[in-house]
């Protein structure tokens, strides 16, 4: 799960366990959850990696836990949603190749060159997504292109603009509006649907690793709850979110890049 927050990642970091979490329902059965301790990921912005805290939410009648991520992040990545966007931008827009946007982020080609390919492979699905949620809004009508990439690109920015007319959203961004509706898994790889866990493994409150199985499939029709106040806006459908973990933390080292 993605939280639309709206604070730096410097911000972030040094508010610590003292940031103001919202408290989604459940996204499986609607129901409240509580929070559930939490952990420790890294995160790397304006070349600096750093560590933040992810709370947990526990949803009782599901016996689940869901790790609840800022809209900064991509579930599964090091780098922060506004410079894999810059990057994805930049090479989807035909404005420079993936080696000098790279190079421009300070991210390394290998790196840029996989998210480039990930989003390009995600491109039809996620064009059809975000432009369908485009219209939703009532912000403009996004027709598919030749170029799935381009389309896809135009679908997001179509979106965001949409939803900028809501109270809260105009200053998340419109990539840290993408990693909220489509629940961090904006160029994820696969879908991260794990096996169900034994009952004494949710009564422990522990979780199972993500395996990765299959590409995620995004529905079509999506919605936006108006936020509750402009500093917490919040999503209560996301594009490909499963009920289940965002990701699973790592104590060994940063996620994947």
């Amino acid at each position: 799960m993605v939280w639309p927050c709206p604070l730096t990642v410097d911000a972030y970091v040094a508010a610590g366990r003292e940031v103001e979490f919202p408290r989604p329902d459940c996204p499986a059965c609607a129901g409240p959850m509580m929070f559930w301790s939490g952990y420790r990921r890294h995160v790397r912005a304006a070349g600096r990696c750093r560590k933040i805290f992810v709370p947990r939410l526990r949803c009782a009648p599901c016996r689940v836990s869901h790790a609840l991520l800022p809209a900064f992040t991509l579930a599964w990545r090091l780098d922060v949603a506004e410079t894999v966007g810059m990057v994805i931008a930049e090479v989807a827009g035909g404005a420079r190749g993936a080696r000098p946007a790279a190079a421009r982020a300070g991210v390394p080609y290998t790196t840029a060159r996989g998210w480039v390919r990930r989003f390009a492979g995600r491109a039809p699905e996620l064009g059809v997504a975000f432009a369908a949620l485009a219209v939703e809004l009532g912000g403009q009508v996004i027709g598919p292109a030749a170029d799935a990439g381009g389309f896809a690109l135009a679908a997001v920015g179509a979106a965001f603009a949409a939803a900028a007319c809501l109270p809260g959203w105009p200053a998340v961004g419109a990539w840290r509006f993408a990693s909220s509706v489509s629940g961090g898994r904006l160029i994820a790889a696969r879908s991260q649907s794990r096996r169900p866990a034994p009952a004494a493994t949710h009564n422990r409150g522990h979780h199972q690793d993500l395996p990765e199985r299959e590409r995620p499939t995004l529905p079509t029709h999506v919605q936006i709850a108006q936020p509750l106040t402009p500093a917490q806006p919040q999503v209560n459908v996301c594009i490909g979110c499963a009920p289940s973990d965002s990701e699973a933390p790592s104590s060994n080292g940063p996620p994947g890049t």
